[in-house]
């Protein structure tokens, strides 16, 4: 599965595959930062 995607970014010029990672990585870490906070509120709450 990983395989045929990276095959097909292959295909891309380098500076479209380059933003495409750059994309991505972004939005995983807007998801990881928003998961962080409701989880750091739950810990909180428990905690106080």
């Amino acid at each position: 599965m990983l395989k045929q995607i990276i095959e097909r970014l292959n295909k891309f010029p380098p500076i479209i595959k380059m933003s495409l990672i750059f994309i991505v990585f972004g939005l995983l870490f807007l998801i990881a930062l928003k998961i962080g906070k409701v989880v750091g509120r739950l810990i909180y709450d428990i905690v106080h």
